[in-house]
Order: structure tokens, then C-alpha cells, then sequence
């Protein structure tokens, strides 16, 4: 959670757009644009003619649960989908829409990447946002996700932590109950350890009531690895 709130910061320090080019015309003058407005918190499809200083159309609408910031195009289910970073209490949270039929579809209602984790060439969508602190330190709500056919649906899992290489997030520190049975979840090349002793993946485990290090080893870009708490 340390590198993911360090990663919000930047973003929030940095300029931020509200409008992008969705396409264009061969002319290169833009078609569609989306823009996201405050007082109303709305998203807008707008439709431009083919033509210089041509008004926009509003041809789709969305309402919005909070304050709109940065919108951007990404590669998520479609080559083309629309992330939206909203306000929340502490720090924002992204969601994304397809465009279908000039209309706006909501796919993900929280969004941190997408990644193939199991290999069937479809992605799914991981996320995390902040939960609260405790004697160890930040911890979150951490989600995996998965399509449907229609959109991200989360799987139900409870992951208590979330681990990648690169960008601060190959360990982190994690408060762990000793009621409780936990497992790790590794996607990709690389091992897990918990106080620097390798845990087995998939294999249940308990521990003591402390603050532990749980680490990430080795692995590729594409590794993730989740430390899941699981029902008794």
C-alpha cells in the first residue's frame, strides 16, 4: 500500500486532464471527445462535424458520484476504453466505461490496471484503495477482478496485501491475526516470504498476532502476487 499511496500523490501533483480525444475524423480534426464537468459531476460524449471551429453535440451523459479528475483513453476490455479518476475521502478511485453505440457502459467500478493474470488472454482488473491505519501501518481494500462478458465483476476474495516488482510495491508490512488462516496467490515466476521465510503458494498457513514483512523475490514485469485471508 506504501508505493500505491506514493504513486496517488504523483498523480495528484501533476497536471490533470479532463477532456480527451476518444477519435477523429481523416482530416484529423476530432469526431468524439469525452469531458467530464463539475457542478454538475457529469461525463459528456460530445460529436464534432467534420469542419473548423465546429460546436460539439452532446450525444451521451453520464452522472457521476463524485468529483471528476483526470479522463483518459486505455486499453482495458477494448482497445479504446475511458478511465475516470473520481474524488474520494482519501485521496481518488479510477472507473472505467466502455463506448457502445454512442452511449457510455460502465465496466469496472474501480480500476488500478489491467493484466492478464491466468493466460486465457483476457484481462482482469486489480485495484486498491485505502481502508484505513493500523500499529503497522496504511492498509487497504485490495480487489481482483474478473469479466464477464458484460463487465468486472470482483471476485470475493479478501487480499490483505498486493505485491509487484518495481514502482515500491515488492513488499510490504501487513498486520496478520493468529485466528486466521491466509494463503499466498502468485501469478508469474518468482517466490513469496514472510519475514523472509518462503511460503508455498495456494498452501494455507497460520502465523503469530504481529506485524509481518511479506516480499515479493525475483519474477518478471507481469508478476503479481496477493497474500488472500481465508474464510475458516
Amino acid at each position: 500500500m506504501r508505493g500505491l499511496l506514493a504513486l496517488a500523490l504523483l498523480a495528484a501533483t501533476a497536471a490533470i486532464p479532463t477532456s480527451v480525444v476518444y477519435s477523429r475524423y481523416r482530416s484529423g480534426r476530432p469526431r468524439l471527445v469525452v469531458k467530464a464537468t463539475h457542478n454538475p459531476d457529469e461525463l459528456l460524449l460530445l460529436r464534432y462535424a467534420d469542419a473548423p471551429r465546429a460546436r460539439p453535440r452532446v450525444v451521451a451523459r453520464e452522472e457521476l458520484d463524485s468529483w471528476p479528475g483526470e479522463v483518459r483513453v486505455a486499453k482495458v476490455i477494448d482497445p479504446k476504453d475511458v478511465v475516470v479518476s473520481l474524488s474520494a475521502r482519501h485521496g481518488t478511485y479510477d472507473v472505467v466505461d466502455r463506448i457502445v453505440g454512442d452511449r457510455f457502459v460502465r465496466i469496472a467500478d474501480s480500476f488500478g490496471e489491467a493484466i492478464d493474470l491466468d493466460g486465457d488472454g483476457v484481462p482482469e482488473v486489480l485495484s486498491a484503495s485505502y481502508a484505513g491505519r493500523n500499529q503497522c501501518g496504511v492498509y487497504g481494500f485490495i480487489s481482483i477482478q474478473r469479466w464477464n462478458g458484460k463487465r468486472f465483476i470482483d471476485d470475493d476474495r479478501r487480499y490483505v496485501a498486493a505485491l509487484a516488482p518495481g514502482l515500491g510495491l515488492e513488499d510490504d508490512e501487513v498486520r496478520l491475526s493468529a485466528s486466521k488462516h491466509y494463503a499466498v496467490r502468485l501469478f508469474g515466476p518468482g517466490r513469496v516470504t514472510l519475514d523472509d521465510e518462503e511460503i508455498e503458494p495456494g498452501k494455507p498457513f497460520e502465523t503469530k498476532e504481529d506485524c509481518h514483512t511479506i516480499a515479493l523475490r525475483g519474477g518478471s514485469a507481469r508478476t503479481r502476487a496477493f497474500l488472500e485471508e481465508l474464510d475458516r
